[in-house]
């Protein structure tokens, strides 16, 4: 367990992508050296976090203030999800007026928990959660691969 939290602390390595999709502009932000995560067989759940904005132009992206927002929220819930890797935080998609945060779980139940924990000192968030089986992290696996397009 100490390398796999080693591996989204001290060694933690994010990359970043941009480009258009139907027509709206994406951001793209993942962690591309998670394959110990996925050799545990624990992490069989994916958790979308979505947070539903208002794009203050025709980039449909996020204002500033709405990124600084998302930033602390993200912070939030990464310290207290990944402090003892109950869920580890994959990839990050933004557009279109929706940012989705794709985190990979082992007890859902423990996570909604945490979630719910992490989220109390903000005022109420516009996001919906999403569970899904995905026990060979395809999500994940279709990112890695569109990005080396």
């Amino acid at each position: 367990m100490k390398n796999l939290i080693e591996l989204v602390t001290e060694n933690d390595l994010w990359t970043g992508a941009e480009g258009e999709n139907d027509e709206n502009v994406f951001l793209l932000r993942f962690r591309p050296h998670l394959e110990s995560f996925i050799k545990t067989g624990e992490y069989k759940k994916r958790l979308i976090i979505t947070w539903f904005y208002e794009s203050t132009d025709s980039s449909l992206l996020p204002s500033e203030w709405d990124l600084e927002f998302m930033e602390n929220v993200e912070n939030s819930l990464v310290d207290i999800l990944e402090s003892d890797i109950q869920a580890v935080l994959a990839f990050v998609y933004t557009s279109g007026n929706e940012r989705e945060w794709n985190w990979y779980m082992k007890d859902k139940d423990e996570t909604i928990k945490r979630i719910n924990q992490a989220l109390s000192e903000f005022e109420k968030i516009p996001i919906e959660l999403t569970v899904e089986e995905d026990e060979n992290w395809s999500e994940y696996n279709f990112v890695l691969e569109g990005a080396k397009e």
